[in-house]
């Protein structure tokens, strides 16, 4: 099951992102106004005037993994820690959560970013959550191979997947 809800999670933010004209200050202010009345949030923006250039995708990435996060914190009653930072053409987005088990909460979900996602890393410890978002790409992202890599992700293992065409 959360294989599954990983996935779902993961489709999202590959086909149905936000739109291509938000930006990355955009995401975070939205979501910040829907968590701010159930959780403590503070953001940090040390983006300054350095250049990121999302891809749809970015956004998307974004987008579900400060749901989450909002999700984790909100249930475990704690406030979340958001710092935003632009290095050599990377945003780094800083999550941090006290009194949750992000990795029972967050990391199945954070792998299949990073394995499926172009551009994507997502990476969890005890007491955070980093997204690091590759930027700086003229060309479109490669939403086919991402697509079947992520299927190949949840399917397992060659020798266990399903016949086609085989009962779920």
């Amino acid at each position: 099951m959360v294989r599954r809800n990983a996935a779902d999670a993961v489709r999202r933010a590959l086909s149905s992102g936000p739109q291509a004209a938000a930006s990355v200050r955009d995401i975070v202010q939205e979501w910040w106004r829907d968590q701010a009345p159930a959780t403590g949030v503070t953001v940090r923006d040390n983006m300054r005037q350095e250049v990121f250039r999302p891809l749809p995708v970015h956004l998307g990435a974004l987008d579900e993994t400060l749901t989450w996060c909002g999700e984790a914190a909100e249930a475990a009653g704690t406030r979340i820690d958001v710092e935003l930072t632009v290095q050599d053409g990377t945003l780094h987005v800083w999550l941090g959560l006290d009194k949750v088990d992000l990795r029972a909460a967050c990391d199945v979900s954070a792998r299949l970013l990073s394995h499926t996602l172009p551009y994507t890393d997502c990476l969890v410890g005890d007491d955070h959550v980093l997204l690091r978002l590759h930027g700086e790409f003229e060309t479109a992202p490669l939403h086919p191979l991402a697509t079947a890599s992520m299927d190949a992700y949840v399917s397992g293992p060659p020798h266990q997947r399903r016949p086609a065409g085989g009962s779920r």
